[in-house]
């Protein structure tokens, strides 16, 4: 955690605002002291959407762009399934079925500023 210097958040690209629902932003940030290439993540948003919506794309649209659409707002999630060999040599589902990640992607040219930013 951030606090323990595992995450260092260095800094807001674009935010993506889905009004009530919350917002998406698109930020750097440094993981174990190595740079993040620039992600995003929800923020506001409950867990149950995002599961939801995380897991109708991982399954309608596996290791593809997802398209979604919310408040008006156009952006994407990606999805992989796990890849680490270890983690599932005893497991009974194939790999291609474990969702191993999920976020979702915001074109930063059409995205707000963030507050503070230049």
């Amino acid at each position: 955690n951030e606090k323990k210097t595992h995450l260092n958040y260095t800094g807001c690209k674009g935010i993506l605002k889905l009004g009530e629902t919350g917002d998406i932003i698109n930020m750097d940030f440094l993981w174990l002291m190595n740079k993040k290439k620039t992600s995003s993540m929800f923020i506001g948003t409950s867990p149950e959407l995002e599961m939801a919506v995380y897991t109708i794309c991982f399954l309608a649209r596996p290791n593809k762009e997802c398209p979604v659409s919310m408040a008006g707002k156009h952006f994407t999630i990606i999805t992989q399934p796990i890849t680490d060999a270890m983690l599932l040599q005893n497991h009974p589902i194939k790999a291609t079925d474990l969702l191993g990640t999920a976020y979702p992607k915001i074109n930063t040219l059409l995205a707000d500023k963030c507050s503070g930013s230049p």
